[in-house]
């Protein structure tokens, strides 16, 4: 898509799944994709959906590309363009996506530069590697009111050997758990020290055994590149796993954090 202010819908209640290599340039500044099936399976690029434009919008899609390539949704500039800004990823479920078993390189969400891009109210779930990755160069974004369960990692914060840096981040009243192989929210051991990113008010579990990984939730604490506060470990009590349903049950301990 290369037109400013572009909506790309199904038309009533029609059923709508694409199936290609989507990209969003920079000309498609406020343009929005919304409520469809957006399926990358067998697709050779290594982006399923890249943002680069401006206040663009990804709402109410089901993603997906069935762990046949790499990551499903990639923020970042265009060549070497000025960081997309305003981008928001709201209610979409995010799923399967990258290659099994993992190579740690594909992910759900994976915001690599921009600018106050806001991640909000999406199911993220059985991601090969990391449900949300912000790095290395993510600025202020907001991460809040997310379902990120059964990922490789969870939610992943950090910089990379040239110095660029994830800063300003905030991931708020998130339920983060279930990961598979490792942390459900992390910061990698290389690069820079990054600043100014908050953990706060999640809702964690882990189900490792791992005595480190398995600790606190499943949050890597300390961190290089985070501060970790008053997060609720707590199972989170899904309406119906088995069927995807990520609804919070009465009475689950995460559904006062998430619906805030």
């Amino acid at each position: 898509m290369e037109t400013r202010r572009t909506t790309l819908r199904p038309y009533q209640n029609e059923r709508v799944t694409l199936r290609a290599d989507i990209r969003l340039k920079p000309s498609a500044r406020s343009s929005v994709l919304a409520g469809m099936t957006l399926d990358g399976t067998n697709d050779r690029s290594e982006i399923q959906l890249t943002l680069f434009a401006d206040h663009s919008v990804l709402r109410g899609n089901r993603i997906t590309n069935h762990h046949s390539s790499a990551s499903c949704v990639y923020v970042a500039p265009y060549h070497s363009g000025p960081p997309p800004r305003g981008v928001r990823i709201v209610g979409n479920r995010i799923h399967n996506c990258g290659e099994l078993p993992s190579t740690n390189h594909h992910h759900g969400i994976y915001v690599a530069g921009a600018r106050r891009t806001s991640i909000k109210g999406n199911w993220i779930y059985d991601n090969a590697t990391r449900g949300i990755q912000l790095y290395p160069a993510a600025q202020r974004t907001q991460v809040r009111g997310n379902v990120v369960d059964s990922n490789g990692w969870g939610v992943s914060i950090g910089g990379d050997d040239s110095g660029s840096c994830s800063n300003g981040n905030k991931v708020l009243r998130n339920v983060i758990a279930n990961s598979r192989l490792s942390w459900n929210v992390h910061s990698p051991p290389q690069g820079p020290r990054c600043r100014r990113n908050v953990v706060r008010r999640n809702c964690v579990f882990s189900g490792l055994n791992d005595p480190q990984q398995g600790s606190n939730g499943g949050v890597q604490k300390p961190s290089r590149s985070y501060r970790a506060r008053r997060n609720r470990i707590a199972r989170p009590r899904y309406l119906d796993r088995g069927a995807n349903n990520f609804r919070l049950r009465e009475g689950s301990a995460c559904r006062r954090l998430v619906r805030r």
